[in-house]
């Protein structure tokens, strides 16, 4: 497979991942977003914070990639998934569906826009998107699962 065909079947990987999370969260029992253990300790409303960080924190590291950044990044991956429970702590449920929903859209958008040659030649965009979609399968796996 080409890595732009590698691309493009990963954007679509992605954009049925969160299409099937979507579907699952039209439905979801708001009385269930704030109990704690859908994904270990977390509630499901910590879990959609989560994903939100993780699509934000992609298309920023796609517009490093745009500035010509390649610098490798290691993240550490327990501290990173905190602070991005933590920040979106304020929001009630509605808000952070909306959220997942806006962050998952930018990233979709973000990366229907790469040139032809990003898509080409720099198959980190494919590796997140591939990566992000594995997540949210996972956690939507894990979300229908609580409320069974």
């Amino acid at each position: 497979m080409s890595s732009k065909a590698t691309f493009w079947a990963a954007l679509a990987a992605y954009q049925r991942a969160y299409w099937n999370l979507f579907r699952v969260l039209a439905t979801y029992p708001v009385e269930r977003g704030e109990q704690p253990g859908a994904c270990g300790v977390w509630s499901p409303k910590q879990v959609l914070a989560h994903c939100s960080g993780w699509n934000v924190e992609a298309v920023r590291r796609y517009d490093q990639y745009a500035a010509g950044d390649a610098t490798p990044v290691h993240y550490d991956f327990d501290s990173f998934n905190a602070k991005s429970v933590e920040d979106r702590a304020h929001l009630n449920w509605q808000a952070t569906v909306q959220e997942v929903i806006d962050s998952a859209g930018a990233l979709y958008q973000r990366s229907r826009s790469l040139p032809d040659e990003a898509q080409l030649n720099d198959l980190r965009h494919a590796e997140w998107l591939t990566a992000l979609a594995e997540d949210c399968r996972d956690h939507t796996e894990q979300l229908k699962a609580f409320v069974q």
